[in-house]
């Protein structure tokens, strides 16, 4: 599933950024190591292929699907981090009074010698703090005993932690649909599909005491 996360977070960033690739060699589409990835694409395509890993070990999918939420985020907030470094997934300009900016070198994919918001660790601590939430919530008695509860907080949490600093966000992050950027959409649905789940939860519990 890690695999397919990867590729599909290779696809989506080339959907993102069409243009680029249909102008160059058909080899471009497979040069990963040197850039683009857009993460959300990678649960999309690895949720997609879950139940046939899922039922090839005999794993029930909520279940499954808790125990990895707290490593999913752990590893975006690392990744954040690479982002940081490479300086790609930068923000918006901002007051260079801002105890918050950052300035790159002209080595880096940022906008050089400019302050910027700090997308990349903003989203970095968001999540590893989400993921400190998950991992304590998936040892509760209550967690326990209703699964996908945990996953329903993960997918709430990281869209809607992806949802406010896309405002911040400064990176081109593909052709705006119905004035937002994709990315934004894609966190939107992320964050309502993770309401709709722990709303069903809730609500099937409520039913059960009736």
């Amino acid at each position: 599933m890690v695999i397919f996360g990867v590729i599909g977070s290779r696809i989506l960033f080339i959907l993102l950024n069409l243009r680029f690739f249909s102008q160059g060699s058909w080899f471009n589409f497979m040069t990963f190591w040197r850039g683009g990835l857009t993460f959300q694409g990678g649960p999309i395509l690895a949720v997609l292929v879950a139940p046939f890993f899922l039922a090839r070990f005999n794993l029930k999918f909520w279940a499954t699907a808790d125990a990895l939420a707290p490593s999913l985020a752990i590893g975006q907030g690392i990744g954040r981090i690479g982002c940081f470094f490479a300086g790609c997934c930068y923000g918006k300009a901002t007051s260079a009074s801002n105890p918050l900016a950052v300035v790159f070198p002209y080595n880096s994919l940022a906008p050089a010698q400019t302050p910027l918001w700090p997308t990349q660790l903003m989203e970095s601590v968001s999540l590893l703090l989400l993921s400190g939430l998950l991992y304590f919530g998936l040892k509760t008695p209550y967690a326990k005993s209703r699964p996908g509860i945990v996953a329903g907080f993960y997918l709430l949490g990281a869209g809607l932690i992806r949802f406010v600093l896309d405002f911040f966000r400064g990176d081109d992050r593909g052709r705006l649909i119905f004035g937002a950027p994709p990315t934004t959409i894609i966190s939107v649905v992320v964050g309502l599909t993770g309401l709709l789940v722990l709303t069903g939860l809730v609500r099937s519990r409520k039913l059960a005491q009736v």
